[in-house]
């Protein structure tokens, strides 16, 4: 049984861990105007700054990776200890190891944004407000949804729950 879950542990983290690497990692090559989801201007986009930022970013996370890749396949041998408990740990670490890796992408983020904020590279074509639905675009009075289609989902919603107010039990199968 050991083996078995070490082997399935094992595949669901190099899968986990490949993932996430290959998701977060195609954000430090500049492609449609951006990297590190910051709108560059490609005129600056191989300017000195710009790649060591980016540089730096991509050396860290690939080593945040390589560590975290080391670290699981090492507690992976937990398995033929104690599954419970490895599970328990896998748990912890699965949720630890997706949050760090977006803090500190969005940490790289901020920080190249805020070098491009610096250089002055703000273009004002691209500052365009776009109201969604909710408290400020109602401050607005625009809408960009009719309010007959919030009617209907709040109909339904309403509908849904009557029979819970009325005291009866829904009876769904019979």
């Amino acid at each position: 049984m050991g083996i078995f879950m070490f082997i399935t542990f094992a595949s669901a983290n190099l899968i986990t861990i490949g993932a996430m690497w290959y998701g977060l990692m195609s954000q430090y090559r500049y492609n449609n105007g951006m990297v590190l989801g910051v709108h560059i201007p490609p005129e600056h986009a191989e300017e000195p700054g710009v790649t060591e930022q980016v540089t730096n970013a991509r050396r860290k996370m690939k080593r945040f990776h390589i560590i975290n890749l080391i670290l699981i396949m090492a507690l992976s041998i937990l398995c033929f200890f104690n599954t419970a408990l490895y599970v328990v740990i896998w748990i912890v670490w699965i949720f630890a190891y997706i949050g760090a890796a977006i803090y500190f992408n969005a940490a790289m983020h901020r920080k190249l944004y805020d070098y491009k904020v610096a250089q002055g590279w703000l273009v004002e074509g691209q500052k365009k407000k776009v109201y969604i639905d909710t408290a400020v675009l109602t401050m607005t009075e625009k809408s960009a949804v009719p309010y007959r289609y919030h009617a209907v989902v709040i109909l339904i919603e309403i509908l849904c729950v009557l029979p819970f107010l009325c005291g009866k039990r829904p009876v769904f199968w019979e």
